[in-house]
C-alpha cells in the first residue's frame, strides 16, 4: 500500500511528495526494499531538480547497503546499485570505488547504458551533474 500511494503522489504531485510517503514507510517496514529502492529513485529525481545537495547523496550512500538486492527486480537493482556508485563519484569519495564496482556495480550492473554512463562518470567526475547521471 505503501508503494501505491508514493507512485500515485509522485504521478500527481512529483518526487518531493512521494519522499515523505516512502520516509515514513521506511520506518514503518523497515525490512522493505522495494521502499528504499523507490526512495533512492526519489532522491535522484530530487537531486536533479534541485541540484547537487550532499544530505541527499549521504542519504543514497546510506540507503542503498541497506537494499537487499535479491529482494528486487533486476532494472531497478541495476539503477540503485548505479545511484551509488553516482553519490560516491559525486561525493569526492573515490577511496570508496573499488570496493563498491566489486560488491555492487559487476555483479549487478549488465545494462550497457549504465555502462557507458559508469565509464564516463569515472573518466570525468568532476564533469558529472546529477542530471547527467539521471536514468531516464
Amino acid at each position: 500500500m505503501i508503494l501505491d500511494v508514493a507512485a500515485s503522489l509522485r504521478e500527481k504531485n512529483g518526487s518531493s511528495a512521494s519522499r515523505i510517503v516512502l520516509e515514513v514507510g521506511k520506518e514503518l517496514v523497515p525490512q522493505s526494499s522495494r521502499i528504499k529502492s523507490d526512495l533512492v529513485c526519489d532522491l535522484w529525481e530530487l537531486l536533479t531538480e534541485q541540484g547537487e545537495k550532499n544530505e541527499v547523496l549521504e542519504e543514497i550512500l546510506n540507503l542503498v547497503p541497506q537494499v537487499k538486492l535479491d529482494g528486487i527486480n533486476a532494472d531497478p537493482r541495476e539503477v540503485i546499485c548505479y545511484y551509488g556508485l553516482c553519490a560516491i563519484v559525486l561525493l569526492g569519495r573515490e577511496e570508496l570505488v573499488p570496493a563498491y564496482l566489486a560488491n555492487y556495480i559487476y555483479p549487478n550492473v549488465t545494462m550497457s547504458r549504465l555502462k557507458h554512463k559508469i565509464k564516463a562518470l569515472l573518466e570525468n567526475p568532476k564533469g558529472m551533474s546529477p542530471t547527467d547521471l539521471k536514468v531516464i
